[in-house]
């Protein structure tokens, strides 16, 4: 079965920006302040004393959890682990996809999903709808998502898009759409601007909305992410691949050149297919380092790692929660 977050980084080199950044901003150094006159007129030091400057010191970045949440509500305790987790102090989001799409209010389980997503808000969390972009209308959409284009055509338009994100509005109460598949295999230009005009479109519906862009790739240009009235998401996914490929990510990539310009809000990674044992603690340092707001770690593996949450979610959520303490 198709999984909703596809791993595009082979199209988008040099496409796609996110709003987010890895470390920690460079220090600088920073004058305290003009010594009073009397001091000005004394014989100065020999010596240049280092006390008339601090440096800056790095932004601290509190880490959230963004869970593709691709689980039935009812058919295990996922989503009141995730709630769980909401009330013990780490902010957690939620992607859900309850029929490839937000689907229709006779769906079967559309009262277990309007029930576990007032729960969670409830509780403080967030929960935001998956939304197939089919990189800016390029590819032809998978059968069976619940959101299709309005025959003749057979691809996507802005405006099918922007259908789908009022779908979910008018079914569910949600915070944010998520922009799956978000970047082109044309060129950067025109793709900038078909999801400018898809933000703009989703902001129309609901301006609170948050905009998550998925490229999943380090290698997002960052014109993608959204800086006054350009770009097309508040937060971009910079990362979403296997875990083990975490360790040596970034090095030398468009989104290390500009994450650190950006609240960490603004980007988040997505891991799959770590293994138990693998380095939890390591590998949200590492995001911290990198600037990036929010993570998800998963044991869960390929063709769907979203199906379940991971079997060490409750070290997860410690391992973060920690992090956000020091």
């Amino acid at each position: 079965m198709k999984y909703p977050l596809l791993i595009v980084a082979f199209l988008l080199a040099g496409c796609d920006g996110t709003e987010s950044g890895t470390s920690s901003a460079m220090s600088t150094e920073v004058a305290v302040g003009a010594p009073p006159a009397a001091a000005m007129s004394a014989s100065p030091s020999p010596h240049p004393t280092i006390a008339s400057q601090v440096v800056a010191p790095a932004p601290i970045v509190v880490s959230q959890i963004m869970v593709p949440a691709y689980f039935t509500p009812g058919a295990n305790n996922y989503w009141a682990d995730m709630v769980s987790v909401q009330k013990s102090g780490v902010q957690v989001t939620a992607i859900f996809s309850p029929y490839f799409g937000p689907g229709t209010s006779t769906n079967p389980d559309y009262a277990a999903y309007a029930a576990a997503i007032k729960a969670l808000r409830d509780a403080g969390g967030k929960v935001i709808g998956y939304v197939d972009t089919a990189l800016a209308g390029k590819l032809l959409p998978a059968k069976g998502f619940s959101c299709q284009p309005k025959p003749p055509r057979k691809r996507y338009s802005v405006q099918d898009i922007v259908d789908c994100a009022q779908q979910y509005k008018t079914l569910y109460a949600l915070d944010g759409i998520f922009l799956d598949q978000f970047g082109t295999s044309g060129s950067e230009a025109d793709g900038v601007k078909f999801y400018r005009s898809v933000y703009n479109g989703i902001k129309q519906i609901d301006p609170n909305l948050l905009v998550v862009g998925n490229p999943g790739t380090e290698y997002v240009a960052e014109t993608y992410l959204r800086r006054g009235k350009q770009g097309g998401a508040d937060v971009l996914v910079a990362f979403e691949s296997y875990a083990q490929n975490y360790e040596g990510a970034y090095v030398g990539t468009p989104f290390a050149t500009y994450a650190k310009k950006y609240p960490a809000a603004r980007f988040a990674n997505i891991l799959h297919s770590g293994p138990e044992g693998f380095n939890l603690k390591r590998a949200v340092a590492q995001s911290k380092k990198r600037n990036v707001g929010y993570i998800f770690i998963t044991d869960d593996v390929l063709p769907n790692p979203y199906d379940t949450l991971p079997s060490y979610w409750g070290r997860f959520a410690d391992t973060v929660r920690s992090s956000n303490t020091k």
